[in-house]
């Protein structure tokens, strides 16, 4: 009578084993197909994510009317677009197809630097101010007197509208920007400017009121910091 060899529990430890083994790497692969499954999905969150921040930032711009888009916010009745910001109450702008200056109408900024002359007290605040307000590529509104409603016609050096601008051929008007607010009654209200009182305006008053306003509570260059 022979013996087997073979011990009669190592066959059934030894299958014990190989299915334990088997399950082992069915987990393993289950876990590691589950991990890729998460990895795309993330790559596929995160590219929704971006175009949702694009569209959101295209969304924004269109919103807070920032002035980048091609079409002006309807609530400028006259826009221009800044081509540059010459000093606080002074813009270059593209209007009606031309390339003119702006000076705000009613209003007078300390003057910058220029012809060797050192810059009055604020200069450079009020520069500061209007240019984060009406950056170069932005929207802004022309906005003129009544008598004047003509200007908003305007085109350079025809004799018919001398009177929409200074001596120096600066498109007088006031400045709407894309917060829908009278960037010269913001000056004013912040210290940035004065009233210009040697000439009449339809908002001279107002404009007298919010300069009283900026006296009284001591801003910009009506405080004593400078």
């Amino acid at each position: 009578m022979f013996c087997s060899l073979e011990n009669p529990d190592s066959g059934s430890k030894l299958r014990i084993m190989m299915s334990v083994r088997s399950r082992i790497h069915n987990v393993v692969s289950f876990f590691a197909v589950f991990l890729f499954a998460i990895v795309l999905a993330s790559g596929c969150d995160d590219d929704s994510g971006n175009s949702a921040n694009n569209n959101n930032q295209t969304n924004n711009g269109t919103d807070t009317n920032n002035g980048t888009e091609d079409q002006p916010p309807e609530f400028l009745t006259t826009p221009a677009k800044v081509l540059e910001v010459l000093d606080g109450d002074t813009i270059r702008v593209k209007f009606n197809g031309h390339n003119v200056k702006i000076r705000f109408l009613g209003v007078n900024c300390p003057e910058i630097s220029h012809n060797g002359n050192p810059a009055e007290p604020y200069a450079d605040e009020a520069m500061n101010y209007t240019t984060q307000r009406a950056r170069p590529g932005w929207w802004v509104g022309l906005e003129f007197d009544t008598s004047r409603q003509y200007c908003q016609d305007f085109v350079p050096d025809d004799t018919q509208y001398n009177d929409c601008t200074d001596i120096y051929g600066r498109i007088l008007a006031y400045i709407r920007t894309t917060e829908d607010q009278d960037l010269g009654a913001q000056l004013l209200i912040n210290g940035y400017a004065k009233v210009y009182t040697n000439a009449s305006f339809d908002r001279k008053s107002h404009y007298l009121e919010l300069q009283s306003l900026a006296q009284e509570e001591g801003r910009g260059i009506w405080s004593t910091s400078k």
